[in-house]
């Protein structure tokens, strides 16, 4: 198998032309440098940091815990998603939500790369994540705007890309400079190929320990915010969260 090939070789096992709809016409097959995930075909993750992916895997809720999260308002495990494996953590509400924190997690010590993958519905308003030091201070935050990329930059809000669509993995991935006191965030989506990244100042210095699941409307929103902070309006939530690593 050459390692510049991607392809997933169906073997339909009987004359019987197979719709896709069912698991079984995926399970049929050999996936080859590709993933299957929710039915359809994106690139596979690298699992060693030799090619400098981020390799640590701190969350992936396969074992349907909650258990390190703390401020888990609309916030669940589920399996109707997932990036990897069977569960993603699904932002939930139905009609507009005045709660900002949704989750808060542990990285471990202070870490240089953070990478996770999202999803999202035309039914949400937005979403987001923030980085924290060990004191609370945001050093960086990114999300989106639904489906407009948006990160934070010293502590303004700026969007990135307009995006493109919904109901696509979008990965995204953080490097942190601590000597340089800056962050590259790249943003890409699995589906339609495209990519941005952009290097902007830390809003706090101290090295990044905690994460932060949050509710935006938009990037002045994501900016604006602070930390345990509620009671502003910022919309329904519709989004998954999924696979988050660490370097």
């Amino acid at each position: 198998m050459s390692e510049k090939t991607s392809r997933f070789t169906s073997d339909r096992r009987t004359r019987r032309g197979a719709s896709w709809a069912d698991p079984e016409d995926w399970g049929a097959g050999v996936a080859e440098n590709v993933d299957v995930v929710d039915r359809g075909l994106v690139p596979r993750r690298s699992t060693s940091s030799s090619d400098g992916e981020p390799s640590n895997v701190v969350e992936n809720f396969e074992d349907g815990s909650l258990g390190a999260w703390s401020e888990t308002s609309n916030v669940k495990i589920v399996s109707n998603r997932a990036y990897d494996g069977s569960n993603s953590l699904h932002a939930s509400s139905g009609t507009s939500t005045r709660d900002y924190l949704l989750g808060q997690r542990s990285l471990g010590a202070g870490v240089s790369t953070v990478q996770l993958f999202w999803r999202e519905t035309g039914s949400s308003y937005g979403h987001g994540y923030q980085f924290l030091d060990a004191d609370g201070g945001r050093v960086a935050g990114a999300g989106t705007s639904n489906p407009a990329w948006i990160y934070v930059d010293g502590g303004s809000g700026y969007e990135l890309y307009s995006g493109d669509g919904y109901g696509k993995w979008v990965r995204l991935r953080l490097d942190f400079d601590y000597a340089q006191e800056d962050v590259t965030y790249t943003f890409e989506d699995l589906e339609s190929g495209a990519q941005r990244t952009v290097t902007a100042d830390m809003d706090a210095t101290g090295s990044v320990t905690q994460i932060q699941k949050v509710n935006v409307g938009t990037e002045n929103t994501l900016a604006e915010q602070r930390l345990n902070t509620s009671g502003s309006y910022y919309g329904a939530l519709d989004s998954w969260t999924d696979y988050i690593t660490i370097n």
